[in-house]
């Protein structure tokens, strides 16, 4: 009878055993499950910042490059008629197709 009672023992000390190891996993999955759900919302909101920032610096360096066109086109200008240059009115393009005047021999 002793030897009933101790395997009866054994195998609740066991199954006592394995239900508190399933009951800690449970609870170390379910803990886990929500570390990763809120580290992927932060991920997304993070993400959505830095498109909104960098559409503005993509947006101040497009104005920063016209402007500096405009100031390059100045510059030329300025510096073309300081050395004597002047603007041209009318231009003439040549053609030279057969029926052009300039090749016709």
């Amino acid at each position: 009878m002793n030897a009933i009672t101790a395997i009866n023992q054994i195998k609740y000390r066991s199954e006592h055993l394995l239900l508190a190891v399933l009951f800690c996993t449970l609870c170390v999955l379910a803990g886990l499950y929500f570390y990763f759900l809120s580290v992927s919302v932060i991920h997304v909101v993070i993400n959505e910042e830095l498109n909104e920032e960098m559409n503005k610096v993509q947006g101040e360096i497009a104005g920063l490059e016209a402007v500096f066109m405009e100031k390059q086109h100045n510059l030329s200008i300025d510096l073309a008629t300081s050395h004597g240059y002047i603007a041209t009115g009318k231009k003439i393009f040549i053609d030279r197709s057969n029926t052009s005047v300039v090749t016709q021999r």
